[in-house]
């Protein structure tokens, strides 16, 4: 969980500690160019595109290899900044091997107290981190957002940095402005850990960086495969190996590429034994599609895979629909292949085109009869990489359905690697034209998976996928923008991309378009707000309150981000005391009536957020965060009375807590928070609202339901409890 002391949250628009009521703070950013007529757009299938993903990534328990020294940085987990438990760093340290370089960066480190590691793999860049500066003897070691500039982190170490803690900055990206500027920001920064006696380690995979940085730079290296091995099957109890067995192990460690790969390879060896090991090692996964791309595939076949490289696990009907689309992109050649003049006039032709008689009169000739193509048969059995599998259907009592899929999990990921290193831009260019039309289905199962292959895509060809796709979507139609929020998300599975996919989208949320800030909203909402809270929450708040324009979606996200943080259980707290520092910042001059309204707007969208609740229908996720930790009650009484307050939100935050009360009536009030909830709103509700909330309150009980009535009695009792006391200091 984020630490709320540890953080510095920027102002989102220049990096700095956000202050409260500060003048400037709600004026419009240079270079806006928004429209007046924005158009409506239809968000219904996003929240179910959400809860697919989030299934996918979080739906089951991956047994990681944390505990073995090294943390994965392919695969990570929510959230990505904040205070690392000790426990975490332990684990990950526990097996840890020193590579050739530690002594020399550590001498480094322990001078200047800035570091950056640098390497173009996962070779345990992120692990070394936490040895380097658990070597140095800090406290504690916190994570600080990737998005940070020098200049940030200098703001940051001044504004909140401890003495004797360390922090990381995982795949952060080194400043790329003058080499002036970056070397002042550097001398600065450093000085500014020194005098505290603190220490800075920066992760990157970025080769291209000032000057002034390489002297603060180790290319960071991965120890010997031999040697990871040994230490983690020493650590696992394993038995010993024949002398054969022995050998082949040896032969293919090598192979391994990164001590997660390793340490995944000592589990197996240990749990399933040596043939099993290694025939689950990711190499011979690479050999076997390497082989079959070595074959020269026939343009159907090419065709075959690449579409099921973005539109994996969907029902085979779909499947053939999209292939089908991707196969109209390359009609010539496929005309070519029949020998068709038209071909070699350049002049695709359809299959469907009807060939005309002698006589010319456009009427279709007969076809010989003969055997017809068993065509789902070869699309669907490709050699072994391809096959299909049942699955259960969309609907609950629904039939089940045979859906297209890689034979093994780890092809999707190697077939995109070859497909981008075999084939140039003339194929690429005709695969980015398909998806742009395929994302425009309303099947959201489809465009998840589409998305998912863009992210996959992305680790391989990053600069091609932003230019071509994440650029123009992130302006251009409601389905081509949600389908990237769905990759952004995705991305969130490696760390070096999740980095990138935050840059991407803190860049998009300044920006002067609209909808490309609207889109930045939907993306900090989900799976990258889960990752990044703090960054996710302070700009969520300058586009709904801060920004001079239409901010239905920021609001909306605000409460989805609130929702998605109850469910993770990680950050929900620290988002509601977050809201009520910016509304007490509204008691100073400087923020305008306007941006008061819609800071309340904030507030009753992540009150009225809700979640899946089974039989009970849909709950506030405010009861549940308050379950969580009834101590939370006083800042929800805090929100709750604001806009209790405001006349044009009182009639829905009445409402809101109206239905509150018969949740808590419908679940249970164990804990008592009906009663802390009425003392917090009777305590921050000025008392000339007290009546009239208690008139409203009773108004709201028609059901006439006692448990409810109940309830509503204590809570009422509560709020009068608090405006004697209030008349008693008078």
């Amino acid at each position: 969980m984020a630490d709320e002391a540890m953080q510095a949250p920027p102002h989102p628009k220049t990096g700095r500690p956000y202050e409260p009521g500060a003048a400037g703070q709600g004026e419009r950013p240079r270079g806006s160019d928004d429209g007046p007529n924005e158009p409506d757009e239809d968000y219904t299938g996003w929240r179910n595109g959400q809860k697919y993903i989030f299934n996918v990534i979080h739906g089951g328990v991956h047994a990681g290899s944390a505990s073995f020294g090294f943390a994965d940085e392919t695969r990570t987990s929510w959230p990505k900044i904040g205070l690392i438990p000790e426990q975490q760093v332990s684990e990950a340290l526990r097996c840890y091997l020193r590579p050739a370089e530690f002594a020399e960066a550590l001498d480094e480190l322990l001078s200047s107290h800035v570091l950056i590691l640098r390497s173009e793999g996962p070779v345990g860049k992120h692990t070394g981190a936490l040895a380097l500066l658990d070597a140095c003897g800090v406290k504690k070691i916190t994570r600080v957002s990737p998005a940070y500039s020098l200049a940030d982190l200098r703001r940051f170490v001044a504004a909140k940095a401890e003495p004797n803690h360390g922090y990381l900055v995982q795949d952060g990206m080194p400043d790329q402005g003058a080499a002036e500027v970056a070397h002042f920001e550097a001398a600065e920064l450093c000085r500014e850990f020194a005098e505290r006696g603190s220490f800075l380690v920066i992760t990157t995979t970025y080769s291209t960086q000032p000057h002034a940085l390489e002297s603060l730079t180790s290319i960071w290296s991965m120890p010997p495969v031999r040697l990871l091995l040994e230490r983690y099957l020493r650590y696992l109890g394993g038995p010993a190996l024949s002398e054969e067995d022995s050998r082949r192990v040896a032969e293919r460690a090598g192979n391994c590429r990164s001590p997660g790969q390793v340490a995944r390879f000592a589990t197996a060896l240990v749990g399933k034994g040596v043939d099993a090991a290694l025939a689950a090692l990711d190499s011979d996964h690479r050999t076997a599609v390497h082989e079959w791309f070595e074959k020269v595939p026939t343009l159907r076949d090419l065709l075959t895979v690449t579409t099921l490289a973005f539109a994996h696990g969907i029902p085979v009907r779909m499947f053939e629909t999209a292939l089908a689309q991707l196969e109209e992109h390359f009609a010539a050649e496929f005309a070519a292949e029949r020998g068709d003049p038209a071909a070699t006039a350049g002049q695709p032709m359809q299959a469907s085109q009807p060939t005309q008689t002698g006589s010319g009169t456009g009427v279709e000739e007969p076809r010989r009869a003969g055997p017809y193509q068993q065509i789902r048969k070869r699309h669907t059995h490709l050699d072994g990489l391809v096959t299909t599998v049942s699955r259960p259907g969309r609907t609950i009592d629904g039939p089940y359905e045979k859906v297209v899929v890689f034979a093994i999990d780890g092809y999707r990921g190697l077939v995109l690697e070859e497909l981008v290193g075999l084939y140039d831009q003339s194929f690429w260019g005709r695969v980015f034209e398909w998806l742009r039309d395929l994302v425009r289905v309303l099947d959201i199962q489809l465009r998840a998976e589409v998305a998912r292959g863009l992210a996959e895509l992305y680790r391989h060809s990053g600069a091609d996928v932003e230019n071509e796709l994440f650029v123009p979507w992130s302006t251009n139609s409601p389905t081509q923008r949600i389908t990237l929020v769905f990759t952004l998300w995705w991305m969130c599975q490696d760390a070096t991309s999740s980095a990138r996919a935050l840059r991407l989208v803190l860049g998009w949320a300044e920006a002067g378009n609209q909808r490309r800030r609207a889109t930045a909203a939907l993306a900090l909402a989900g799976e990258l707000g889960l990752r990044y809270p703090t960054d996710a929450r302070d700009w969520l708040w300058h586009l709904a309150v801060e920004r001079e324009t239409n901010n239905e979606i920021a609001v909306t996200a605000c409460g989805d981000l609130f929702v998605n943080l109850v469910e993770s259980r990680s950050g929900a707290g620290n988002l509601l005391n977050f809201v009520a520092r910016q509304l007490d910042g509204f008691q100073t001059p400087g923020h305008s009536r306007l941006a008061l309204r819609r800071a309340c707007d904030v507030v009753l969208s992540v009150l009225s957020a809700g979640r899946v609740a089974g039989v009970t229908g849909v709950e506030p996720a405010i009861l549940v965060c308050l379950r969580q930790n009834p101590k939370r009650c006083g800042v929800a009484g805090r929100l709750w009375a604001e806009v209790l307050i405001s006349r044009p939100h009182r009639h829905e935050a009445i409402k809101q807590l109206a239905q509150a009360l018969r949740n808590l009536a419908d679940h249970g009030d164990p804990d008592g928070l009906t009663r802390s909830l009425g003392d917090a709103i009777g305590a921050w509700l000025p008392a000339e609202y007290h009546s009239e909330l208690i008139r409203d309150l009773t108004a709201q009980d028609s059901g006439r339901r006692a448990d409810v009535t109940n309830l509503l009695d204590i809570l009422i009792n509560a709020v009068r409890r608090a405006t004697k006391q209030r008349r008693s200091l008078l």
